[in-house]
């Protein structure tokens, strides 16, 4: 009789504590838990944007319900591919934080360390060449000497660099910069026909 009466309460406080443990690993203790957390962490920033998208916050809630619902560690980005309610958005986002690198949206985050410094050595030397006559060869060795922007080819190691006619381009960037309206510049061109012997010609040029 005695037995009767324990066993159903030791069953019963077996069947309690197994219910709490389950609740517990299924709320704190997933397989992916980093991986549901990282979710989480995107969907509050898309949740908060000012221009909220809120097609991209249900595909978040679909792919952490899915994710959550699995019993093992996902390991690789074909394995999510599978499972219903995550995107290829989605997919890349894991596969991203799979590698241990950060997720980014935008198109520069694709290109290569290695093409992101030519991309910025390409600006640099635009902006040098922005002076008249100053072309990539001698903008390459402007910088290669350590000259980054027009105000410094007014140094000395840099003007030296120049040709008499880079000088002078140099000297009058910022005035030759300026645009030029096709009535003044014919007014010019009248002005040093008027000024020089008639065996030479003058025809503008340019645009």
């Amino acid at each position: 009789m005695l037995s009767r009466c324990l066993l159903p309460n030791i069953r019963c406080r077996s069947a309690s504590t197994l219910f709490l443990s389950r609740c517990h690993y299924s709320q704190n203790a997933s397989p992916n838990h980093d991986i549901i957390e990282m979710l989480k962490s995107n969907r509050e920033e898309e949740d908060k944007k000012a221009v909220r998208n809120a097609y991209k916050v249900r595909a978040f809630d679909a792919a952490i319900r899915a994710i959550a619902s699995l019993d093992t560690p996902v390991r690789t980005v074909a394995e999510v591919k599978q499972l219903k309610g995550v995107g290829p958005g989605i997919s890349k986002r894991i596969g991203v934080f799979l590698h241990g690198t950060h997720y980014c949206e935008s198109p520069q985050c694709d290109i290569s360390p290695e093409k992101a410094r030519e991309e910025a050595l390409k600006q640099e030397l635009k902006v040098l060449q922005t002076v008249p006559g100053v072309g990539e060869r001698t903008a390459r060795q402007l910088f290669d000497a350590g000259c980054t922007t027009v105000a410094d080819m007014s140094k000395p190691s840099y003007f030296s660099i120049l040709s008499s006619a880079q000088q002078i381009g140099l000297r009058f960037a910022a005035h030759l910069s300026q645009p030029v309206t096709c009535d003044e510049a014919e007014t010019v061109a009248n002005f040093v026909r008027e000024n020089i012997p008639s065996r030479f010609e003058v025809h503008l040029a340019g645009s």
